[in-house]
């Protein structure tokens, strides 16, 4: 080489120029190339880094639909009611929850938790107070029937006793305070414990003789998609409970809101699946029980109208009259 200058490693000192001929480069212009090309490759290096940042950051952000250790679900809530914290983790969209990017093998497992999703946000969405505690086991445990889909237990003679006394001594521990608020507290109390016996916790319910006694042998598959039903039939009913025309229709009962049961939520072992429940009134009558009476007689028209008007929505064939299955 004319100039002496020795080629650089991994470097390429010399340019080509229009003669196809190499010409040696200058030492000013050789040191402009090497720290071009050291700034591209920093930029490089830091430009990756950058985007494994981002794709970490982006994975642990959507991780699952219940996650109470990410970032949003530390977010403040839009309102300070128990029921906008409660519900905030359960709102988050999830790209691993997603159908459109699960896998075919774990897409079953997840439709349940898109469905209980779907759920607490049609609760949200129609103002169902909620959640309310209470133990079917105890405070719920009088089956008062059953159809394909659901149960319907009432409240406990225990119960209804308990709080009877809940209240008396909430009285004496009052009883210094004025006549007019004592007397308030009172008639509240009367309310609350003439309502008990008139109010109802449906479960849904599937009548399946493959969990009888035998849950230790049942699938996961078998157990998931048992769970995927119940939580379908419960958003059905919660639909149509609060449908326009069938929250103020006489015949039909109101949704007075939704809980979850203490007892499912401690046992570990509790073939019962964590589902929503649904608080509801008491009913007079099953439509079958009206259809089984004979020999109806409307001596006492205030007694008998509401029957005749069921009678009248089941000839016109109205959406108003709630079948049991």
């Amino acid at each position: 080489m004319a100039s002496g200058w020795s080629r650089a490693p991994q470097l390429e000192p010399f340019e080509e120029n229009e003669a196809n001929e190499t010409t040696p480069l200058l030492p000013s212009q050789h040191q402009d190339q090497e720290s071009h090309t050291f700034d591209s490759l920093y930029r490089s290096l830091e430009k990756k880094q950058r985007q494994h940042s981002r794709a970490i950051a982006s994975r642990f952000s959507n991780r699952s639909l219940i996650n109470y250790g990410s970032r949003a679900s530390h977010r403040k809530p839009k309102s300070d009611s128990f029921g906008s914290q409660w519900f905030q983790p359960l709102k988050r969209p999830s790209w691993s929850l997603s159908l459109e990017h699960s896998t075919q093998s774990s897409r079953s497992s997840r439709e349940p938790l898109i469905i209980f999703k779907n759920l607490l946000d049609l609760l949200l969405s129609y103002h169902v107070p909620g959640p309310m505690l209470f133990r079917t086991r105890t405070e719920f445990n009088d089956c008062l029937g059953s159809g394909r889909t659901f149960e319907v237990f009432g409240a406990s003679a225990e119960l209804i006793s308990i709080k009877a006394e809940m209240v008396h001594t909430q009285l004496l521990n009052n009883r210094h305070a004025s006549r007019h608020d004592a007397e308030e507290m009172k008639e509240n109390v009367r309310k609350a414990i003439a309502a008990l016996p008139m109010t109802v916790v449906k479960r849904a319910y599937v009548n399946d003789d493959t969990l009888d006694g035998r849950i230790s042998k049942v699938s996961a598959e078998s157990l998931t998609r048992t769970f995927r039903h119940r939580l379908v039939c419960v958003e059905r009913e919660i639909e149509n409970l609060c449908r326009p025309n069938l929250r103020e229709h006489p015949n039909i009962v109101r949704l007075l809101g939704w809980g979850l049961c203490l007892d499912t939520l401690e046992d570990n072992i509790d073939p019962e699946p964590r589902i929503p429940l649904l608080v509801l009134e008491r009913a007079d009558i099953t439509l079958t029980g009206l259809i089984d009476i004979k020999g109806f007689s409307c001596q006492h028209r205030t007694r008998c109208a509401p029957y005749h008007q069921v009678q009248i929505d089941l000839l016109r064939d109205r959406t108003g009259t709630q079948r049991d299955t």
